[in-house]
């Protein structure tokens, strides 16, 4: 009977141990519980944060794009206005060359002859305009030649408007805007 006494509290004692465990175990499972729900919150933040970032990222690449395209447009409108440009002097300079020639058959004022007494550089005489600088080069009645030295006269051109102050015929040459 002592031997069954202790056996019940040793088996009594094991039960007590056994619920104390048991109610440690269960306690450490509800903190467990407690901070995977806690991190489950910090990684629901984090994806979100990481979706907003995302979605940040494809629109700042959008953007990026976008003016990716609006620079290569400028650079193409660039080089094709670098394009005419070039062209237009390559044209310029060819009919520069023509009206030397035909001023050295006909003994016509060249460029260089031109360019005196103010005149912009590059000025030229066409046969136009040396016919109506001949006809305003001639003293007018009751006065005495050119007034001040020197005079302007509007030239009708074909193509862009030229201002009056460029394009005038002086007293000592025509001006060609170039």
């Amino acid at each position: 009977s002592e031997a069954l006494q202790r056996s019940g509290q040793t088996a009594s004692l094991a039960r007590q141990e056994a619920a104390a465990s048991l109610d440690a175990a269960r306690a450490d499972l509800r903190t467990a519980t407690q901070q995977a729900a806690a991190y489950r919150e910090q990684l629901e933040l984090r994806n979100n944060e990481i979706r907003e970032l995302n979605a940040m990222l494809q629109a700042w690449e959008a953007l990026r794009l976008g003016k990716d395209a609006q620079i290569s447009a400028l650079m193409e409108r660039c080089k094709r206005h670098e394009e005419d440009a070039a062209e237009k002097a390559r044209t310029v300079e060819a009919l520069r060359r023509k009206l030397q020639a035909f001023n050295g058959v006909t003994g016509r004022v060249s460029l260089s002859g031109a360019q005196s007494g103010g005149s912009p550089s590059g000025s030229v005489v066409t046969p136009h305009m040396a016919n109506q600088q001949q006809s305003q080069s001639r003293p007018m009645s009751g006065t005495s030649g050119t007034l001040g030295g020197s005079r302007h006269i509007h030239v009708h051109m074909h193509g862009p408007a030229v201002s009056p102050s460029v394009s005038g015929v002086s007293g000592t040459g025509s001006n060609i805007a170039r």
